[in-house]
């Protein structure tokens, strides 16, 4: 375990995080180092959202309807939707990145250390999603980097490939392709650093249960959004 008097610099926590979440807990056990990883994961989300093709925030205008069915009159301009959609998701992100990082480390530290009599404190695993988050941020950023890429070679958009067909067997599908593989890499390491804290229990026990707890979200999501 790193002596937590003694800094560890952010790269090296940042590569750790990617490459070695064990040694990532090692480092963060007692030195809570969370603020300038937060800000920076919240930073790179942020700059996803700016690089977000026009046609994400213009596609929900097209052919809208109320609740009643009827048509929706647009009087905006296009370039006007873009720029309050990006502005709007831009500030969601903002919002929103940093209460995922407090809410995650809060219910790890109910599951492993209240209910689970573990050793984590709260800012210890506050400090581990903070670094976690990382994994999703980049992950959007390289997809986006993706779909540009290809759209202007002319192959398509990835986001449409996999879109299966209505029935039992497309909700299955769905389901499954709902599940984001950046998400899962950082419930891994979310799951490695938390035997390192926890004390407890084994990586693989850790894993398990957030990737549990994971996939039952996504369920109980599409069954209320999709019926």
């Amino acid at each position: 375990m790193t002596d937590p008097s003694v800094p560890v610099p952010a790269l090296v926590r940042i590569r750790d995080t990617f490459i070695t979440p064990r040694r990532l807990a090692g480092h963060l056990a007692g030195a809570n180092p969370w603020m300038g990883m937060l800000l920076l994961s919240t930073a790179i989300a942020a700059f996803a959202v700016f690089g977000t093709p026009d046609d994400v925030f213009l596609e929900p205008m097209r052919d809208a309807v109320t609740r009643r069915g009827a048509p929706v009159e647009i009087t905006s301009s296009p370039e006007v939707i873009v720029r309050w959609g990006r502005g709007m998701a831009m500030l969601g992100t903002i919002a929103t990145h940093p209460v995922i990082a407090f809410v995650l480390a809060g219910l790890l530290t109910a599951v492993f250390s209240v209910f689970g009599r573990g050793r984590g404190s709260f800012m210890e695993y506050l400090s581990l999603t903070s670094h976690a988050l990382l994994i999703p941020a980049l992950g959007t950023l390289l997809m986006l980097a993706v779909t540009l890429l290809l759209r202007a070679t002319g192959s398509g958009d990835p986001f449409t490939w996999f879109q299966p067909e209505a029935g039992s067997g497309g909700k299955a599908l769905s389901f499954l392709f709902s599940i984001d593989p950046f998400v899962v890499w950082m419930l891994v390491v979310m799951g490695i650093g938390v035997s390192g804290f926890d004390g407890q229990r084994r990586a693989g026990t850790a894993v398990g249960v957030l990737m549990g707890g994971y996939l039952l979200f996504l369920l109980v999501a599409g069954i209320f959004l999709l019926g």
